[in-house]
């Protein structure tokens, strides 16, 4: 679209499929349509392009989206280092890989153990991150593979993971393999013949927290993601030809900008202090409870550091 001049703004959010807007007092898109059927000069096009809404509850607007420090990041697919996941790394490595398509397994069981081989799927790991990272935009995931059959999709997840353990899919794509040339004309595979192909995933604004993992899952058919696909069997992975690109920048540390905590102040449900170099916020009525020491069930949320 940018190629193009269209006019467009997005919100991100984290939310269901409901309507964001329902408590905002000057809807952005009744606004929109108002400048752009009525041409009611409301000065919508002065305003960001971009609002993101993180899960902690504050805003981040941009001027353009994805925002010109995003770079285009190569991870590349990487052998397994103890038998189980593979790594994602900074330079081609050679080898193959294999998995074996199911219809079967439900997501949640695709992401987990990244770290225990399985025959259905291949897991990546990337290093714990040394500072936060800010996807933005649609990562691509580029796989030269070799099919058994004549037919088969290729998934990909992205995943956040935490100590080896799966704490969000961050984003899903598939590719139909027969479509990967084009997306109205098909061509078969050639069974035992090298192909390429890339899948491209859902766009999104994600942070990565410091001492995470990025992960990506490559797999074939995925439960209630993709229309299975009866062909489907075993795909060989080529390591070194392959690659995941990520639009990607180190997050800023957020800055702790929030009212200090203050042992004889009042707080209420919602409420956001500093303390500790952490950002925390109540869950309910609270005076002289310090943040961080009230336990996982008390009265203070953990938002991160600042």
């Amino acid at each position: 679209m940018s190629a193009h001049a269209v006019p467009r703004k997005v919100y991100l959010h984290d939310g269901a499929h409901v309507d964001p807007f329902h408590n905002e007092p000057r809807d952005p898109v009744g606004r929109w349509m108002d400048h752009w059927l009525y041409d009611i000069d409301n000065g919508v096009m002065d305003e960001p392009q971009a609002t993101v809404a993180r899960p902690d509850g504050t805003r981040v607007t941009e001027a353009t989206w994805p925002p010109p420090t995003t770079t285009p990041t190569s991870l590349h697919l990487g052998p397994a280092g103890n038998g189980g996941a593979g790594s994602l790394t900074s330079a081609p490595v050679a080898g193959n890989q294999q998995f074996t398509s199911s219809g079967t397994v439900a997501e949640t069981t695709m992401v987990a153990s990244p770290g225990t081989a399985q025959s259905y799927r291949l897991a990546y790991l990337g290093p714990a991150l040394q500072s936060a990272h800010r996807l933005s935009g649609a990562a691509r995931i580029e796989v030269t593979f070799t099919p058994a059959t004549a037919s088969t999709p290729l998934t990909a997840l992205l995943v956040h993971y935490t100590g080896g353990s799966s704490t969000r899919v961050v984003a899903r794509g598939s590719l139909d393999a027969k479509n990967r040339d084009s997306l109205t004309t098909a061509t078969p595979l050639t069974p035992g013949q090298q192909h390429t192909g890339t899948i491209l995933l859902e766009p999104k604004d994600y942070v990565f927290p410091a001492g995470s993992q990025i992960g990506l899952i490559l797999t074939g058919n995925l439960n209630a993601f993709v229309h299975p696909d009866e062909q489907a069997g075993q795909v060989t992975v080529a390591l070194g030809a392959s690659r995941a690109v990520l639009p990607l920048t180190v997050a800023p540390a957020p800055a702790c900008t929030d009212p200090a905590w203050q042992p004889t102040s009042i707080y209420n449900t919602g409420d956001v202090v500093s303390h500790g170099g952490h950002r925390w916020r109540a869950q309910w009525w609270t005076q002289n409870q310090e943040p961080g020491t009230t336990g996982q069930y008390g009265v203070w949320v953990d938002l991160g550091p600042c």
